[in-house]
């Protein structure tokens, strides 16, 4: 049971008027560090200033990472921080900001689920022309085939440590031993290898009667060579980007720094989260993000006033959240820093992408599950 003196969790409310909701001030940078050049995030009319060869090049960026393969190539025992330290040499010379990993499987951190895994989840991922979709990243930061494009239009074969099964649906695994970790190059130390330029899994039948799956991630080619390498041959790396601007237009949540009764209804939370705003220098308007057990008359607030998990926003009675709208937390400009989306009816879809709050802390609300 919450306290009487637990916090009123504070969300930007629906506003008619675009500009109601931005700040008077920025709260932390939106600069990315990009080697020679730097992006203006937090919009998809963020730009991307870099030099190179002595001449500047814009980029553009939107809420979305990018993906490439390295034109140097490495062989399979230069271990995970070499093939990291390319892809950032190489996005630098592309003039592209934040940071870049190499998109490699080692069965121990970088892995799904790893804490060195690179894909962010809900993430959308684009080919280094920042035009072609690749594929959306799933709830916990998996891959997705088919593809909605191939990385590369032409075919490259990189280093990747999976394997790739599709029977039942698709799932990613490892070879193993992966190059002893990609630290070891001996010639009987195998791993995989992809193929770029495909977008999905082409299963056949190999010369030795055996199933093998080609894919972006593992790649056959019967008759020249298998879906596995030696380690100490050579190959180039996917990179994939890891910090990226957040979308445009997400609404900010804060936790108040006060604490409130909770006899003092909607009214009184809100006028909290009025006067915490305006002493934290944020424009626009700010509500409670609680919920009343009545659907209607004075001081009332629910996201549903008939039905759990409605999908309109005609049951909303004075809710706080917008359809359709990313929000993020208090003073984030990256992807990492979006909470969630809601849906047509102005509810979270869960799992939310990230918590309200970094640190524990506890709130008045009054939701229930549905």
């Amino acid at each position: 049971m919450l306290s009487k003196t637990s916090f009123s969790f504070l969300v930007v409310s629906s506003l008619a008027l675009s500009t109601g909701c931005q700040p008077k001030k920025k709260e932390s940078s939106d600069v990315l560090s990009g080697g020679s050049g730097s992006t203006t995030g937090g919009s998809s009319g963020g730009s991307t200033s870099g030099s190179s060869g002595g001449g500047s090049t814009t980029l553009t960026q939107g809420p979305y990472g990018i993906m490439f393969v390295t034109t140097a190539v490495v062989d399979g025992g230069q271990g995970i921080a070499a093939m990291d330290a390319l892809c950032t040499t190489e996005k630098t010379a592309k003039n592209f900001a934040g940071t870049f990993k190499a998109l490699v499987y080692d069965g121990a951190s970088r892995k799904h689920g790893g804490a060195d895994w690179p894909l962010i989840p809900y993430a959308e991922y684009r080919r280094e022309d920042r035009t072609t979709v690749i594929m959306t990243a799933t709830a916990a930061g998996h891959l997705v085939l088919p593809f909605t494009n191939s990385i590369t239009a032409t075919a490259k074969y990189p280093w990747t440590g999976f394997y790739a099964y599709s029977n039942p649906g698709v799932t990613f695994g490892f070879t193993s031993p992966v190059c002893n970790g990609w630290v070891n190059n001996s010639p009987l130390s195998n791993t995989s290898k992809g193929n770029t330029a495909m977008t999905g899994l082409v299963p056949y039948v190999d010369q030795y009667g055996n199933n093998v799956e080609d894919s972006p991630f593992n790649y056959s080619n019967s008759g020249t060579e298998s879906d596995s390498d030696d380690c100490d041959q050579t190959h180039p790396i996917i990179c994939v980007q890891t910090t990226f601007p957040a979308p445009t237009g997400a609404k900010k949540v804060f936790l108040s720094t006060t604490s409130i009764n909770g006899s003092s209804g909607v009214s009184g939370m809100d006028a909290l989260c009025a006067s915490s705003a305006t002493t934290k220098g944020y424009s626009g308007v700010y509500k409670a993000m609680v919920s009343t057990d009545g659907a209607s008359g004075p001081g009332m607030r629910r996201a549903c006033a008939v039905t759990g998990n409605c999908t309109t926003t005609t049951e909303n009675v004075d809710w706080v959240l917008r359809p359709d709208t990313y929000y993020v937390r208090e003073g984030g400009t990256q992807w990492t820093d979006v909470i969630g989306k809601t849906n047509s009816a102005g509810i979270f879809l869960f799992p939310l992408f990230k918590s309200f709050l970094t640190t524990n802390d506890t709130y008045w609300t009054g939701l229930g599950p549905s």
